[in-house]
């Protein structure tokens, strides 16, 4: 079992220090790796528009930040894994994209009446007038790491001005 959540917005996409940035605010430290679960040869930065793992843990926990920082300048996974196996991090999987609302569907255009008919108006046209498009999605075990997703979208609809939409 999953937890997801999309979030369409009218702004480019956020960057990887932004997003650090924007989670700091919420006293949390955020790590990148890539979207195969694996520590990058080098850190990611610019423009999030790909897949990656997030994770997070409380910014005050400076033990942990510092584990995780030497884990990654090792490229040395085996510690993050420990923390998660522990419980001590969180994590979930970020999707980020430009969005085009015609090009979307002009791959499925067998499901776009639903949708449409599924959504209110007002909502429906800022779905339509996004330019970018945030996917977060994380299994439920732990729990942090649902709660993680549900904290990172209202972080994201916040900053990046944008609407969450299933």
């Amino acid at each position: 079992m999953s937890v997801e959540s999309k979030i369409y917005s009218p702004k480019p996409l956020l960057t990887a220090e932004e997003l650090k940035a924007c989670v700091r605010k919420w006293g949390l430290e955020l790590r990148l790796l890539d979207g195969n679960d694996a520590i990058p040869e080098s850190p990611i930065t610019g423009t999030l528009d790909g897949d990656y793992l997030l994770i997070v843990w409380p910014a005050a926990n400076a033990e942990r930040t510092a584990t995780i920082d030497a884990a990654i300048a090792r490229r040395d996974k085996t510690p993050i894994d420990e923390l998660a196996k522990d419980e001590n991090i969180s994590w979930c999987s970020l999707y980020g994209r430009h969005f085009n609302y015609a090009e979307h569907w002009s791959e499925i255009p067998e499901e776009v009446d639903a949708y449409e008919a599924s959504m209110p108006a007002d909502k429906l046209q800022r779905v339509k007038s996004a330019i970018t498009r945030y996917w977060l999605r994380s299994g439920t075990w732990p729990v942090g790491c649902a709660q993680l997703v549900d904290g990172l979208t209202r972080v994201l609809v916040k900053e990046t001005s944008g609407l969450k939409s299933d």
